[in-house]
């Protein structure tokens, strides 16, 4: 809240910290908002106060909350960052098409806490798609990008699903939507891998089992290839 005040032209830190320390007992913060609005300051807080009532109404999705927050800060950030404005609004709409995959705010936030993306959108897509750029991310990190071609990896039990969620159906079901979310990345084309052995360091080699997701998808529309060390 303390950035969000900031953003504001005109107002500097000790006005910030005034106006934070009212909002600290106010049980309405958009009201509180209103009511303290200095006359030099009062459209900006005001929009600020409609902001908080348009996004707190209980019945908005994340990616809904989202898009007010953004249809807010798009003239505050082409006036902050007017040098990398672009690369900025494409992670922002990299964001929102995040968002659309959640049902709640919580678990949202759960997940950018956990495994918050890393890269911007700008460094990790190729200018060029004949660049020929290849891209190494976790699945939580690929949220909300797409590439022309995706292979995941490892999608054996144990492995994909972790051997640490097989026996939870919680943590199982994680799992699964995790495996949506990498199979979804894929414009045009999508390669599920995994190896047929194993070393094992107690066992030896021992065979794989397939991932169990895989299992769910139409045996028509795999083609499957097995590549053969010489």
């Amino acid at each position: 809240m303390h950035r969000a005040l900031l953003l504001i032209e005109g107002i500097g830190p000790r006005k910030a910290e005034e106006i934070l320390s009212r909002l600290s007992t106010a049980s309405d913060v958009a009201g509180c908002l209103e009511e303290q609005a200095p006359r030099s300051h009062s459209t900006e807080l005001r929009a600020l106060a409609g902001l908080f009532r348009r996004i707190d109404d209980g019945v908005r999705k994340p990616a809904e909350q989202l898009a007010e927050v953004l249809r807010y800060y798009e003239p505050i950030l082409k006036r902050v960052h007017r040098d990398d404005y672009p690369k900025r609004q494409r992670d922002l709409e990299q964001f929102v098409n995040l968002a659309v995959r959640y049902r709640s705010l919580e678990e949202l936030l759960t997940d950018m806490a956990l495994d918050p993306p890393s890269d911007s959108v700008g460094d990790v897509l190729a200018n060029d798609e004949e660049e020929g750029l290849l891209t190494l991310s976790t699945v939580h990190s690929a949220k909300g990008l797409e590439w022309h071609s995706v292979f995941i990896l490892w999608a054996v039990d144990g492995k994909f699903p972790s051997v640490y969620s097989i026996h939870g159906d919680d943590d199982l079901e994680e799992e699964r939507r995790l495996m949506y979310v990498a199979a979804t990345r894929a414009k045009q084309n999508l390669y599920i891998s995994y190896p047929i052995s194993t070393y094992d360091r107690a066992s030896g080699m021992v065979l794989c089992q397939p991932s169990r997701f895989l299992d769910g998808i139409p045996r028509e529309v795999l083609r499957p290839v097995q590549l053969v060390e010489e």
